[in-house]
């Protein structure tokens, strides 16, 4: 039975050679990459400009109102109304106030006011001053007195500087400064025994200057009044030249 025995043992191995040859290794799973999220690119949203703050204000008096009785009066009202020209003479390129009644400057200090807020620049001693307004502050009325002098639609856009001429006066400082609406600065020089101002607005516009007479402006009270039997208009004109 020894051979019997050794037949099952060889029938075993076999079966067990067989199954092992027959099994197939099953495949490597090789990971796959996984889609990568691509960053969105975030549209790049431009500030829009800051619009200018456009400021209107009123013109104060130009004299102290505690000097007489306060009130300005006009004695030449011969501005340009224009584009400035050399061209002066005694009825032309002038506005000229005369001080107010009762007030003597040589027994008060600081009659002259600024009648803006603004940088004032001296451009020579008993000749003049001009205060300068900040940008994007206009004077009331300014629309009115640029169509009045022949601009056609103004745009404010258009205007690069706005000053205020004063004239006939000695200022407190000779330094360039700051300087507030009301506050006094300086006083009057007689001029051609008279005691007046020199009185004008300025603008540049579209690269051109011009010039104004105050009235076309809006003013604070007091009223500005005619000197009776003046040689010299009341009135501003436009386009005031010599013919």
């Amino acid at each position: 039975m020894k051979w019997f025995s050794s037949f099952l043992i060889v029938l075993f191995l076999i079966g067990i050679s067989a199954c092992t040859s027959g099994i197939t290794p099953s495949a490597t799973n090789t990971p796959q990459p996984s889609n990568t999220s691509q960053p969105t690119t975030t549209p790049t949203i431009k500030p829009s400009p800051t619009p200018t703050l456009i400021q209107y204000v009123t013109l104060g008096s130009p004299f102290a109102s505690d000097c007489g009785d306060g009130i300005p009066r006009i004695w030449s009202n011969d501005s340009f109304n224009g584009p400035f020209k050399n061209a002066f003479d005694d009825h032309h390129g002038h506005v000229d106030i005369f001080v107010p009644k009762g007030c003597n400057v040589n027994d008060f200090s600081g009659e002259v006011k600024s009648s803006v807020s603004g940088f004032m620049e001296i451009y020579g001693e008993g000749l003049g001053y001009m205060i300068t307004l900040p940008s994007g502050i206009y004077i009331k009325g300014i629309e009115n007195a640029m169509e009045y002098a022949g601009i056609d639609k103004p745009d404010l856009s258009l205007i690069s500087k706005i000053d205020i001429a004063y004239g006939h006066i000695k200022s407190f400082s000779n330094i360039d400064h700051e300087i507030v609406k009301g506050e006094s600065i300086g006083d009057i020089v007689p001029c051609c025994k008279q005691q007046k101002l020199g009185y004008q607005i300025q603008i540049y516009y579209d690269g051109v200057e011009y010039m104004f007479s105050p009235t076309l402006f809006e003013q604070d009270d007091p009223k500005w009044i005619c000197v009776p039997n003046s040689p010299y208009d009341c009135i501003a004109e436009p386009q005031d030249y010599i013919k």
